[in-house]
């Protein structure tokens, strides 16, 4: 197997409860995601967040990053926009967590930056 493909497998084994793509109107760098990241792992409700951050199709130049969150409370769209500075792009609730896994590990062997927050312990 190849490690994108055991980080599916492997994130597969958790409860995720939201997938949201983030992007940003200005080029930004790991920390800047790291921060995002942190900012949402510190709300209340937030128990644990995988992150990865993929180049665009289209423009090699920009970045966006696909996240999967495990709440304990209902998180709504707003929720999401008011403690991270960029665009939500894309916020889903899951439904299909082995479909999720994979698309957004897509990447992880590719040289992307890619973290994971919380307890991930079992």
């Amino acid at each position: 197997m190849i490690i994108n493909k055991q980080y599916a497998s492997w994130l597969n084994t958790f409860k995720w409860d939201y997938f949201i793509t983030l992007r940003s109107h200005y080029k930004y760098n790991y920390m800047t995601v790291r921060g995002w990241m942190n900012k949402l792992y510190k709300q209340s409700s937030v128990t644990k967040v995988f992150y990865v951050t993929e180049r665009d199709k289209g423009d090699w130049t920009s970045t966006h990053t696909h996240a999967l969150v495990a709440s304990n409370t209902e998180m709504s769209y707003k929720d999401f926009k008011k403690n991270i500075n960029c665009s939500v792009g894309d916020y889903q609730i899951v439904n299909d967590s082995e479909g999720v896994t994979k698309y957004v590990t897509k990447f992880v062997d590719k040289k992307v930056d890619y973290d994971f927050i919380g307890d991930f312990s079992g």
